[in-house]
């Protein structure tokens, strides 16, 4: 399973002084034009606000994308959480502020009485992983970590893949490690927890 991030993206996590720009462009409603700019300068400022705007946007897309191909499809038990509910009635928001502010971006799937979160997190220092979390009637639900995932407060996590100077992403280990995360929760389904 491989995956290209947009060349926004990649540089924001592979470029310190592209992060700094960006994060300086993003970190007001309105930037302020910076002392010193110069009338010549106008447009080539005017060009980073937008591209600042254009890498967040695509953050929010290749999250998307990573999500999809991090996780395999479920069982048909599982009922998606459609968008506007999950966005309504969960602390898993998936607005593109939200995806770009958090780094996660979250589904959330329903099986009678339980609730499954999937997620996919990005971190520009640590890199990409993919989270599970199980509950029912508002309490987690602790499941048992299967190999190559991490315990991590109530998600079983995988492995963090470190995001490297190629922007082609090799997700196959993620997606092992998710179908056997979500094979955990699905025991503990039907062991009644």
């Amino acid at each position: 399973m491989l995956m290209t991030l947009p060349e926004s993206v990649h540089s924001y996590c592979t470029k310190p002084r592209i992060k700094a720009a960006v994060d300086l462009l993003l970190s007001s409603k309105t930037p302020k034009i910076p002392d010193g700019l110069q009338w010549s300068e106008v447009e080539d400022f005017y060009r980073a606000w937008l591209g600042a705007q254009q890498t967040r946007a695509e953050w929010a897309i290749a999250m998307n994308r990573l999500w999809y191909v991090s996780f395999p499809d479920l069982k048909s038990e599982w009922q998606a959480v459609s968008i506007v509910k999950q966005a309504d009635e969960s602390e898993e928001y998936v607005d593109l502020l939200s995806v770009w502010t958090e780094g996660t971006f979250t589904r959330d799937f329903v099986h009678g009485e339980y609730w499954l979160e999937l997620q996919v997190e990005l971190d520009v220092d640590e890199g990409l992983r993919a989270n599970v979390a199980l509950w029912k009637d508002g309490w987690s639900i602790k499941m048992a970590r299967p190999p190559s995932s991490l315990l991590v407060d109530d998600w079983l996590c995988s492995e963090w893949l470190v995001i490297g100077q190629n922007a082609e992403l090799n997700l196959t280990h993620i997606r092992e490690t998710t179908k056997a995360m979500i094979a955990v929760a699905e025991t503990c389904i039907i062991a009644g927890h």
